[in-house]
């Protein structure tokens, strides 16, 4: 017999979807910090300055402009023990994070959303002296946010010391006249963590048909 009820009267399944609702992958929005350091601005050249949109116009531009982000996972590492009678067992070593976060953008007529990353690597990389940055002066944080089908976030997570490792090429072609272009982004990042003060969790569950729910199912 099941854990769970199936029968048309008191279906669980359809109870829990009525009750907790559904996740849905387009609902999320994401915000990058400023710089932790000098800053993007002081380290990139005079055009880049003019034509780059800094500050607090360039970052909401960027997260308007995501048409989709992965949200990080962990992994813990662990290794066999086999100084054991019998079968063998994992044991936890560490935690790993997966280092990598990809996003595609959604790019506008003057570029600014590549111009955007592009200074963003300058300011890691001196194109005059091939001089590396200090870490701390271009890693900045990361949230992203699960929001519900009324935009109220219901989850979200911190991604600390990020910087764009890899920013894709653009492809263009005269055949594609009806399409947008994108930029691909892939994020590094040291670790994550949820962040309960940019969200607003809330366990209680929807009640928008009562005749559905019933007090067995939790």
């Amino acid at each position: 017999m099941s854990f769970y009820k199936s029968n048309r009267k008191d279906n669980s399944f359809k109870t829990s979807i009525s009750k907790f609702g559904l996740s849905k992958p387009n609902r999320f929005d994401i915000l990058i910090s400023n710089p932790s350091g000098n800053g993007i601005s002081n380290m990139t050249n005079s055009l880049s300055r003019q034509r780059y949109l800094k500050g607090k116009d360039g970052d909401e531009l960027i997260g308007v402009r995501c048409e989709s982000i992965d949200m990080p996972g962990k992994t813990l590492r662990s290794v066999a023990e086999e100084n054991v009678y019998g079968p063998s067992y994992e044991i936890p070593q560490g935690m790993t994070f997966t280092n990598s976060i990809e996003a595609v953008f959604l790019l506008d007529r003057n570029l600014f959303v590549k111009r955007y990353f592009d200074a963003w690597q300058d300011s890691i990389h001196d194109a005059n002296n091939f001089n590396m940055n200090y870490y701390n002066e271009y890693v900045r944080d990361m949230i992203i946010r699960q929001l519900d089908e009324q935009d109220v976030p219901v989850y979200s997570c911190r991604v600390y010391e990020v910087y764009p490792k890899t920013v894709e090429l653009i492809s263009l072609s005269n055949e594609s006249r009806s399409q947008v272009s994108k930029l691909n982004v892939s994020f590094a990042f040291r670790y994550w963590e949820e962040e309960d003060s940019y969200s607003q969790f809330n366990p209680t569950a929807i009640v928008s048909d009562k005749s559905v729910l019933n007090d067995e199912v939790v």
